[in-house]
């Protein structure tokens, strides 16, 4: 997962009251490769177009770079989109860990763990954009801790003491 939302809404949504998170799928695993045959067939089947499931989720391809011109070493080898799950439906979002209890300690899911996720795809007509998809999120199931994304420091862990003349 990367950018995981899952307690509190995500307030740089623009459209409602979203739960959210990105995810991060490998190219060569055979899972990945299935849910994208599979899209890309009821994006074809729905609207006559397999393009239109990518361009709908802006799936990104890890091995390009990003916003900042840069790839990212975290994104190599992944497709990546983002899942997501309206605030109201909160207590129906399935966080467990591997043996399916119920996780309640949000340092448990940060960008960088591995996790199985529950997805579900929505098909709609938007009046400005048209023909469109979405991507639900209904569970995520903590697979593995991994590094964290980012420079890896933890709250106040990044900083030194400051002493009076220091300021």
């Amino acid at each position: 997962l990367s950018y995981p939302q899952l307690f509190d809404r995500n307030p740089l949504m623009t459209s409602g009251n979203w739960l959210s998170t990105k995810i991060l799928m490998p190219k060569n695993d055979p899972q990945t490769i299935m849910f994208l045959q599979a899209m890309r067939k009821i994006s074809k089947d729905v609207y006559g177009s397999e393009g239109l499931f990518e361009a709908s989720v802006r799936l990104q391809d890890g091995d390009l770079p990003g916003r900042s011109g840069v790839v990212s070493p975290d994104t190599q080898g992944h497709f990546l989109f983002t899942a997501k799950t309206k605030e109201e439906n909160k207590a129906k979002l399935a966080l467990v860990d591997r043996n399916r209890n119920a996780i309640i300690d949000r340092s448990q899911i940060y960008g960088g763990i591995w996790a199985n996720v529950n997805l579900a795809l929505g098909a709609y007509k938007d009046q400005k954009f048209g023909n469109q998809f979405t991507i639900y999120l209904n569970g995520v199931q903590k697979v593995r801790d991994d590094v964290p994304f980012g420079n890896g420091s933890v709250g106040g862990d990044g900083f030194d003491n400051l002493d009076e003349d220091s300021i």
